[in-house]
């Protein structure tokens, strides 16, 4: 590794805590003391009882107000249209478009898989700029890379080793090599619809017209391998649930979807924007001058959810487009457990982030935008961390009714008097069957919806007759992602694995892929569309900066 220091930081308008490197804000740690000194008091004070059943309250009126929340948001989005558009038919007037794809550990066959997909693309390849971003230190993916011949218009960049070793910190650098007037990014493992890049260009400009504040489309991630066991199938009612009702939702009522990391088509000028108020980082690097721009925060796990947030602060407004990108779903409870650990992780990184100066950030995003981005974000987690407790205790106050443990019976009655039990029972009993009905409709409701239409044939039929495996593995799958949601806190706590990046395994091999997605040739073109997969096109990107 080449010496490194830190030169300069531009200094950023948002201050230097505005950043998950800085685990807890002075605010937030004497925020978290005075809360702790006064529980301790009262308990004190009141006794150990009245204390329980304080917090037997809040978590009662957490949830309460979160399952609301969830159970408002599904239902805007369920009722979501998304805008009858005409896509381009003159090729001049598109804009450049600029595709990051970040690569860390990646095999050489799923590379010329990824190039396949990238040609199919249908947009002017005289227009696209394709930056393959993979870290210095990462030397089997660079040799798999460098040894393809890249047509024009695809390039390598190989990020210096400076700061953390993330995808985030890896985009930051691209970013300064980056032409377009579009930006898109592109996971390794992603299985985008051939239009996407139309639609998403017609899709923004059309909010664009009506609102000069869109600064982003975000297109819908699902599963092409529901069929591969019982956690794909729960992985992919859950995205269908989180993309096509929840984010739909929140855009639908004008609060912040957070971003999913992938098929984010951004205006590149206000990614600029961003980096101009949040402050780029300057390294010496050997004799070179590295800069870093700070466009997403390098040093959180979910980098994409953030973003969200600090668009919406630098007064972006966030929509979604009705597109469909593919990815291969965790088979195992081994790999779901890590990736939902690292979302997890970050969700509750980005929650101390953004908690931070909450007068300035509630002047910025408005009161109900940031109360609601925050419920969102920080009650997912929270709300998985807590769940085991009150499950035990249910389960706990139902022994004791049935084995005749009046002792335990009494006390826990102590701690839910009428005005706590009531509205217990009733998300206990209504939230969870709303959620549980929400998850068992999802396939019935996947195939009402225009967007499905996207869908290949085959990859249709992969979500027909899923019910019985849903109503057999939700509760389950709950149960399941409390796992996960310790794990993330845990990693959260100790600084040696505060910033670990659990990277998803896919497979990528292509065995079953091609008949599900496209039935073993090219993703089919609707009629009418223009066909340009040749990447013969030499013609210079236009610059935005």
């Amino acid at each position: 590794m080449t010496d490194v220091s830190l030169i300069s930081q531009q200094k950023p308008e948002r201050g230097e805590d505005q950043t998950a490197e800085v685990f807890l804000s002075l605010g937030q740690q004497i925020l978290i003391t005075v809360l702790a000194g006064g529980a301790v008091l009262y308990g004190i004070l009141a006794g150990p009882v009245a204390l329980l059943r304080f917090f037997a309250a809040a978590i009662t009126l957490f949830y309460v107000v979160f399952v609301g929340f969830k159970l408002l948001v599904a239902t805007a989005g369920a009722g979501y249209r998304f805008p009858r558009l005409t896509l381009a038919q003159d090729d001049k007037n598109l804009p450049t478009y600029s595709i990051l794809v970040p690569m860390r550990d990646e095999t050489r066959d799923g590379f010329r898989r990824l190039l396949e997909w990238i040609d199919r693309i249908d947009y002017p390849k005289d227009l696209l700029q394709v930056l393959f971003v993979v870290d210095e230190d990462d030397q089997s993916t660079l040799n798999i890379v460098r040894g393809h011949t890249l047509p024009a218009g695809m390039e390598l960049v190989v990020v210096p080793d400076v700061g953390p070793r993330t995808k985030p910190k890896a985009c930051n650098y691209a970013m300064t090599k980056v032409t377009g007037e579009r930006t898109l990014i592109w996971d390794f493992e992603d299985r985008a619809e051939v239009l996407q890049l139309r639609k998403a260009v017609a899709t923004l400009d059309f909010y664009m017209a009506r609102d000069k504040t869109v600064a982003c489309v975000q297109g819908m991630l699902q599963f092409w391998n529901p069929r591969d066991g019982l956690p794909s199938v729960l992985y992919w009612a859950e995205y269908v649930v989180h993309f096509r009702w929840m984010l739909t939702g929140l855009a639908r009522l004008g609060l912040i979807p957070p971003l999913g990391g992938t098929s984010n088509h951004f205006l590149t000028s206000a990614l600029w924007e961003v980096d101009r108020q949040y402050g780029a980082t300057k390294y010496q690097f050997g004799s070179r001058i590295i800069t870093v721009s700070n466009i997403w925060d390098s040093w959180n796990v979910t980098e994409d959810a953030d973003l969200a947030a600090r668009l919406v602060r630098c007064g972006f407004t966030i929509k979604m487009v009705d597109t469909v990108t593919f990815e291969g779903a965790p088979d195992t409870l081994r790999k779901a457990k890590n990736q939902k650990s690292r979302w997890l992780k970050g969700f509750i990184m980005t929650f101390l982030v953004q908690s931070r100066r909450p007068i300035r950030s509630m002047r910025e995003m408005g009161v109900g935008h940031y109360l609601a981005y925050n419920l969102f974000i920080g009650g997912t987690p929270l709300s998985f961390l807590i769940n085991p407790i009150m499950w035990a205790t249910t389960a706990l106050y139902l022994a004791s009714r049935i084995f005749g443990w009046e002792g335990v019976t009494l006390f826990i009655e102590q701690l839910f008097p009428p005005y706590v039990y009531y509205p217990a029972m009733f998300v206990a009993v209504v939230g969870n069957f709303a959620l549980l009905y929400q998850m068992l409709l999802t396939p019935l409701r996947q195939q009402e919806h225009e967007s499905f239409q996207h869908v290949p044939v085959n990859a249709q039929n992969q979500q027909f007759g899923l019910g019985w495996r849903l109503f057999v593995g939700v509760a389950l799958w709950w149960i399941f992602t409390t796992i996960p949601a310790y794990k993330g806190a845990l990693e959260l706590l100790r600084t040696s694995t505060r910033y670990y990046w659990n990277k998803t395994p896919h497979d990528l091999s292509g065995r079953h892929e091609d008949h599900i997605l496209d039935g073993g040739g090219r993703q089919a073109l609707p009629a009418g569309a223009n066909s340009t997969s040749s990447w013969s096109g030499t013609g210079e990107h236009r610059r935005v900066r």
